[in-house]
């Protein structure tokens, strides 16, 4: 597996993962990238249209007034480790660089939640006590130590304080980056 780089933790654009979905295997892309991704349409401060993942798979039109330009205008979070951990299953999000997935959004707390990976593509999600909270399809996460964590689908929508995403697998992340890149 590839060795993270610090920008590993950061969002990047859809773009940067066209050449690999077309050309590794399901496993070398889930070793070279991640098992799951965090997708964002537009630059933090944009709310993104709702369904617009799904509309997009099914060239749905984009609604915004503007050139909507996917390869760009999505940005992608990959839920992957940014360093060596000692629960190799659990992924940190928020604001602080030391998390896994780094989120620069003022509406997120500096560890704002938790991914644990379960196995056979099986992820849950847990709130880390933050300010503005997470949800899951519009349900509240429990904070740690509160209550259990919720298992997260692919294709759902996440909300970490005001900004929302589609969590995807990295078969139905390759599959969009295919249809977009087409």
């Amino acid at each position: 597996m590839n060795e993270p780089t610090a920008n590993d933790s950061q969002a990047k654009q859809l773009q940067v993962f066209i050449q690999d979905s077309k050309t590794l295997d399901i496993d070398s892309f889930c070793n070279r990238h991640a098992r799951a991704f965090l997708v964002h349409n537009g630059p933090l401060d944009q709310k993104p249209s709702e369904k617009l993942i799904r509309q997009t798979l099914t060239m749905g039109a984009f609604s915004g007034g503007k050139t909507f330009h996917p390869q760009k205008d999505f940005l992608v979070w990959q839920i992957k480790h940014s360093r060596e951990r000692t629960d190799a299953h659990v992924y940190s999000v928020g604001r602080e660089e030391s998390n896994d997935v780094v989120i620069q959004d003022e509406s997120l707390t500096l560890y704002h939640a938790f991914f644990k990976y379960l196995g056979n593509n099986q992820f849950t999600i847990l709130d880390a006590a933050s300010k503005n909270g997470t949800f899951l399809d519009d349900q509240q996460v429990s904070a740690w130590g509160q209550g259990e964590p919720l298992s997260v689908d692919s294709g759902a929508r996440i909300r970490l304080g005001s900004v929302e995403f589609t969590f995807l697998l990295a078969a139905e992340f390759i599959n969009l980056v295919n249809r977009l890149s087409a």
